[in-house]
């Protein structure tokens, strides 16, 4: 029995094997593509599995990311706009936010449970748009970007100055 349940097991995850190298060379080849496959299947994902994948995301912001920020490569000096493992998985989980919205809305439930959540988000969204509004202004489109991406509004550690 327990070699029938391995031969089914192993000839499910071929198909899955190849899907992940024709991703992987198509990503290799054009990334915006593969990101395009990636974002499609992530939405199918959570229109059939929202709270599956809502669990998943959740775990992921407090298990993966503070990780990929510690060791996210900020630090070596590179540019606001180079691409940023975090970054990468922050633009990720807010798609999921986003399809699981779009799932919430047509299915009639509200996109926050409680009344507290949703006060918290719309706190949180208030000083991103401030930390994005103040970057743009002092700093152009670096502060904005910088501003968008991490909510600090200040580009880099100080190195830029703020326009005339």
């Amino acid at each position: 029995m327990s070699v029938n349940v391995r031969v089914r097991l192993q000839r499910s995850s071929d198909p899955w094997i190849l899907l992940a190298a024709a991703l992987a060379a198509a990503a290799a080849r054009a990334p915006a593509i593969a990101a395009l496959v990636v974002a499609g299947a992530t939405a199918v994902a959570v229109g059939r599995w929202p709270e599956v994948a809502l669990e998943i995301a959740a775990f992921a912001v407090l298990a993966v990311r503070p990780s990929l920020d510690a060791f996210g490569g900020r630090r070596f000096d590179v540019s606001e706009f180079a691409p940023n493992p975090a970054v990468v998985f922050g633009l990720g989980i807010l798609w999921v936010a986003v399809v699981m919205t779009v799932v919430r809305a047509r299915s009639g439930r509200p996109v926050w449970p409680s009344r507290q959540l949703r006060r918290t988000h719309l706190w949180l969204f208030a000083a991103y748009g401030i930390a994005f509004v103040s970057g743009a202004r002092l700093y152009g489109a670096s502060g904005a970007a910088t501003g968008a991406r991490d909510g600090s509004g200040r580009p880099g550690r100080g190195v830029m100055q703020p326009r005339a």
